[in-house]
């Protein structure tokens, strides 16, 4: 059976700054409340659009299509449309004839404000993005494989995160060219290695979300909605990709500070578990049950309530959490409290976390291999403004066997070049 899936389309084009005057629809003289005007700030940005018609606008494509009939031209690049207010009249002032024998009928009347978002994009720009352009098949397993896990962690996407990087504006297009480069370059390394396993790990921050910080709402590519389509193709990806590559395939993930479900700014919804990671997890799950019975791959995750996970693969134990639980220079400690705690990491040899967007690899705590991941995300302005530093996005892999870890490489794209560096 075969299933499709979305691979993120880097040839979308991104918005061009435009300067449009506005114009100024005239009110007729027996309608004196039905006038249509566009407003713009002292700085010629556009402000407002108010207007009457039959039937509301909703979508940003109807919106448009009603500004170029009534003022000429349409929504500017860079602007998100917000409706405002909204009233139904059946005023006589609506009818289009004034007799005796004239009809009313009802009319919106509304207010539509711009906001000044330069990575808004419109829903045809978002398919564009989420274009399902690749068809793959069962995998059906590797000859002779070498008895070690290949591990993948996949930490800090976060996808619809957009900001200014060192050069330029870096956004999800980005993300999705630094993902094609490192998945082709780690699909040659698993075809050497021919391992036994494979394991895929969700270390968390999947997504951006919306409700972390209030700066998300300017900043963001992609509305939720869009970042959870993009990380389900993207793990989707990684699965139906490399497992062909494995002898077996293990794929887990963690709940995450920005996978958290949030009522609004830092306010959790529920519990841990009430984590979109783990939402995802659980979709991408059901796809490939669906379209690969026969396959059986092992899926994972915390136990209830928990945020570390352990799993054991190619005779290691392994303890995966997001890292957020405390700042970075207290991690060590805090691994040997859990440790002693009768908690998943108690009897794990390989530790890894992700949270603190740049890469990182110590021995901790009885002789444990502590990995961080680094950041896949655009670039860190938090982690710029807390170290001084810029966090290089890559990836990390390692192989494994016996609780011994086996050439981990911090894998890195140059963006302007396309390049990927191993380390």
């Amino acid at each position: 059976m075969s299933y499709f899936l979305g691979l993120l389309n880097d040839d979308t084009a991104p918005f061009i700054e435009s300067k449009v005057t506005a114009k100024v629809v005239e009110p007729r003289r027996n309608e004196p409340q039905a006038e249509t005007i566009v407003r713009r700030d002292k700085d010629g940005n556009l402000k407002d659009f108010t207007t009457s018609a039959e039937t509301a606008p909703i979508t940003y494509e109807q919106i448009d299509k009603l500004m170029r009939e009534k003022v000429g031209f349409g929504i500017e690049p860079g602007y998100r449309p917000i409706v405002e207010q909204l009233t139904i009249s059946d005023s006589a002032w609506h009818r289009e004839n004034q007799g005796d024998d004239a009809l009313t009928g009802p009319s919106h009347r509304f207010k539509i404000t711009f906001k000044h978002d330069p990575f808004f994009i419109t829903e045809e720009q978002k398919q564009d993005i989420l274009n399902v352009i690749t068809q793959y098949d069962p995998p059906e397993g590797v000859k002779n494989p070498a008895e070690v896990a290949y591990v993948v962690c996949l930490s800090d996407f976060q996808i619809g995160k957009a900001m200014e990087g060192r050069d330029a504006t870096l956004g999800t297009q980005d993300t999705a060219k630094r993902v094609r480069s490192m998945l082709k370059d780690i699909k040659e390394d698993m075809a050497r290695v021919k391992p036994a396993e494979l394991l895929i790990l969700d270390v968390g921050d999947s997504i951006e979300n919306c409700e972390n910080t209030p700066i998300q709402r300017t900043t963001n590519d992609l509305d939720l909605r869009f970042q959870l389509t993009a990380w389900g193709r993207i793990l989707s990806m990684f699965i139906s990709e490399l497992a062909p590559l494995a002898g077996h395939t293990t794929v887990g993930a963690v709940p995450s500070n920005h996978g958290r479900n949030r009522q609004a700014q830092k306010t959790p919804a529920s519990g841990v578990w009430d984590d979109f990671g783990l939402f995802m997890l659980d979709q991408v799950h059901e796809k490939f049950d669906f379209a690969w019975p026969d396959v059986g791959i092992s899926w994972a995750t915390p136990r209830m309530n928990e945020e570390i996970m352990s799993l054991e693969v190619a005779g290691t134990t392994l303890a995966v959490t997001h890292g957020h639980q405390t700042s970075g220079n207290q991690m060590p400690q805090w691994f040997s409290r859990m440790a002693g705690n009768n908690s998943p990491l108690q009897p794990a040899r390989v530790i890894v976390t992700g949270h603190y967007h740049h890469f990182r690899h110590q021995v901790v705590c009885d002789d444990r291999d502590w990995f961080q991941c680094p950041t896949m995300d655009p670039g860190s302005q938090w982690f710029k403004g807390n170290t001084g530093e810029w966090s290089s996005p890559g990836m990390l892999t390692f192989q494994t066997a016996n609780n011994e870890v086996i050439n981990p490489q911090f894998r890195r794209q140059r963006v302007e070049d396309n390049h990927v560096e191993n380390r």
